[in-house]
């Protein structure tokens, strides 16, 4: 588990870092403009593009007076750029320039941004809650493993003396094992057979990259599909990388995901079982 922590932890200081030196924006999501994909209340995270780089389809930010504006790009003429909002019906009436350009949108974080407008509004001990508390807390869970480091070998001889009962372990090994093999089938039956029925959302190659379909409606041309119960920009972002494999990894990642966290309530369990 200490290795999840120091992965969090190094993230959370990469894009600290990043966003200091000014190569990411994170924005909070005002309005529904962009809605699906964006949502009032989401973390938009934004890094820094060259203009000349921008493609359509590509969804960018750029400022217009003192407002940060995140929409789509449906076109190029004559070099000048034309956006719109996803939800919106008319196309945008702004002059985008090099000198008001900032980037382009990776990715999403839902309902991140209420806490964040919070923080930045209201209540500084919220602030010391909810970002100050977790980091110390973070550095202080990685300098107690780093300087309570045993090699592999002697933490394997420790488990082993620990007084326990042979049958129990092998118990405990079967359900473990049993509610793994239960975990893959239901999200193998929620992902690829989609039992419940849900929408299903469509990475697609088109201006809009994704469509949001009901189960079983058909839709020709597609790269792939997924019933909707992750953020669009999360999917949106592992197609862009995996393609036509991006089912297989979100699977696995999701799989791994659930592991993790059965194991971790599993281990808390398992010494005391043993005792």
């Amino acid at each position: 588990m200490k290795y999840i922590h120091l992965i969090i932890f190094v993230l959370i200081i990469y894009i600290f870092a990043n966003v200091y030196l000014g190569n990411l924006l994170i924005l909070i999501v005002l309005s529904g403009s962009m809605q699906p994909i964006l949502n009032p209340g989401d973390i938009a995270i934004i890094k820094k593009s060259d203009i000349n780089d921008i493609e359509i389809g590509d969804i960018i930010t750029f400022k217009i007076g003192n407002n940060f504006i995140t929409h789509r790009v449906i076109d190029k003429i004559n070099g000048t750029i034309i956006t719109k909002g996803d939800a919106n019906e008319d196309v945008d009436d702004y002059n985008i320039t090099e000198k008001n350009f900032y980037g382009k949108f990776v990715i999403s974080i839902p309902y991140l941004g209420y806490v964040f407008n919070e923080i930045k509004h209201r209540n500084v001990l919220l602030y010391f809650l909810i970002i100050v508390l977790p980091s110390i807390y973070l550095m202080y869970i990685e300098t107690k493993n780093i300087l309570n480091y045993r090699p592999k070998y002697e933490r394997i001889k420790e488990k082993l003396n620990r007084k326990s009962s042979r049958i129990i372990i092998k118990i405990k090994v079967k359900e473990f094992l049993l509610i793994s093999l239960t975990l893959f089938l239901i999200l193998y039956l929620i992902l690829y057979i989609n039992i419940f029925g849900l929408k299903e959302i469509v990475y697609v190659k088109d201006v809009i990259n994704y469509r949001i379909i009901s189960d079983g409606e058909a839709l020709d041309d597609y790269v792939e599909k997924i019933p909707y119960i992750m953020p669009i920009s999360w999917f949106l972002f592992i197609c862009e990388i995996f393609g036509k494999y991006s089912k297989e990894i979100i699977f696995m990642l999701l799989y791994l995901t659930l592991i993790i966290i059965f194991k971790r309530f599993y281990m808390e369990r398992f010494p005391r079982v043993l005792k």
